[in-house]
């Protein structure tokens, strides 16, 4: 069906809306998988558009009433990478959710920057981003692992160079960004 990223990409050029330029998308790590668990198979793929190889962008292939509908999710500008943790049930019901990065503020070079973590699910035509109806995931897994990050860098806190203290300070307040997120995505 699609044995490699150039049979995805053929698909990305047949689908592509007239004013989009599929042939400068590159094609990263795809699945074909049933997402939403209703016997129809979706092929999702990773789409980088600035020839980087920094994957920013999701698009779902999907087939309704007869035709190839593409849902497309970009993240901002934070790379995805590949999907491997990124499509996961977390429900346990045999749907699929996708969990994707996003920036939370504007890219500073080799600044820390925030990153939060969205969850999307297809509804059979489009990927909405879900996460109130996941707060158990937020609670369970993303504020224990930052926690955990923010104690060792907590920990870590010495009388080092002035250079390496201030980077440990940026990415500590990047973390309590990342929390300050969650607290208000849960609330």
């Amino acid at each position: 069906m699609f044995p490699n990223a150039a049979a995805v990409a053929a698909l990305d050029r047949r689908t592509a809306p007239s004013d989009h330029d599929a042939d400068s998308d590159n094609i990263g790590d795809f699945r074909v998988v049933n997402l939403n668990n209703d016997g129809n198979l979706q092929v999702v793929c990773l789409v980088d558009v600035t020839g980087r190889a920094w994957y920013t962008e999701v698009i779902i292939f999907s087939q309704h009433s007869g035709k190839i509908v593409r849902s497309i999710i970009s993240t901002g500008g934070a790379n995805i990478g590949s999907l491997d943790r990124r499509l996961v049930e977390l429900h346990h019901d045999g749907q699929k959710q996708l969990l994707l990065p996003r920036w939370l503020g504007p890219y500073k070079g080799a600044q820390p920057l925030a990153t939060f973590t969205d969850v999307y699910r297809f509804d059979g035509q489009r990927a909405l981003r879900v996460n109130q109806e996941f707060s158990d995931y937020y609670r369970k897994t993303e504020l224990p692992r930052l926690h955990s990050e923010l104690d060792a860098l907590t920990k870590s806190a010495g009388a080092g160079e002035s250079a390496v203290e201030a980077a440990r300070q940026k990415q500590m307040a990047a973390i309590q960004q990342e929390i300050d997120e969650i607290h208000n995505t849960i609330q």
